[in-house]
């Protein structure tokens, strides 16, 4: 045999052989593990949405466990229309409106109306104001005349851009409630003025209370009877802001 054949042959003989699966790993024999190269995987556009999802359901999960309630369901009153016994805005819907709440917290009105019946808005101011309920009231159109009331008896008060007020001074219909006898007589006049000066007196004080102004201010304001925008109204104190762009 040549040389060369037996340094081959002593080679092989020399050479380590690994042990078998399972088995102990003898000292001195150093083994390497082939890992195959790693697939690289595709970015997830929806990972991020379902880890905020799962995000909040364990804080909702959280919050039930430690005994909270969610948040409470606000109700929403809508007076729009005119004011009046049998009109869209009276005192019977809105009393129905509040009974179907009767632990609510807060309560929103939105307020569009020309106005209507004093004694009918006067009866849904108190109605409001009666309430425990925290009331936050917005006009989204014409808040005129009586609906005046119903924006006032609002804890908080605000307006759209493209909101009209208009307070004016208390009228009745002339061929309504007649003086003596069916007749129109000095004596039947001066009793309706007295009447209608006592109104806009009240009235007066009333909106001087809400809005936080002097009375002759509003004086001034309800005899002018004129319109004015939600920046004006804010100056006057009947609403606290203006809001939409």
């Amino acid at each position: 045999m040549r040389p060369e054949e037996l340094e081959r042959m002593r080679r092989i003989a020399n050479t380590p052989v690994p042990p078998p699966p399972g088995a102990a790993r003898p000292r001195g024999i150093v083994t390497a593990r082939i890992r195959p190269a790693a697939i690289p995987k595709k970015p997830d556009p929806f990972a991020k949405a379902r880890t905020e999802r799962a995000r909040r359901l364990i804080a909702s999960m959280r919050r039930l466990a430690e005994g909270e309630r969610p948040a409470p369901v606000i109700p929403v009153i809508r007076a729009f229309g005119k004011i009046g016994e049998t009109e869209r805005i009276s005192a019977a819907k809105i009393r129905a409106a509040l009974d179907e709440h009767p632990d609510a917290r807060e309560i929103a009105l939105i307020i569009d109306s020309p106005g209507g019946e004093l004694a009918e808005a006067r009866t849904i101011y108190n109605l409001l104001r009666g309430t425990d309920a925290t009331i936050s009231a917005r006009v989204v159109g014409d808040c005129a005349s009586a609906a005046t009331l119903l924006l006032l008896a609002a804890d908080s008060r605000e307006a759209t851009r493209d909101a009209t007020f208009v307070l004016h001074q208390v009228s009745i219909t002339p061929n309504i409630g007649a003086g003596e006898k069916g007749r129109w007589t000095a004596r039947a006049h001066e009793k309706r003025v007295a009447e209608l000066r006592a109104e806009d007196e009240r009235l007066a004080q009333l909106y001087s209370t809400r809005t936080n102004k002097p009375i002759a201010a509003v004086r001034e304001i309800m005899n002018a009877a004129r319109p004015f925008g939600p920046e004006k109204a804010v100056e006057r104190g009947l609403i606290h802001r203006v809001v939409g762009a």
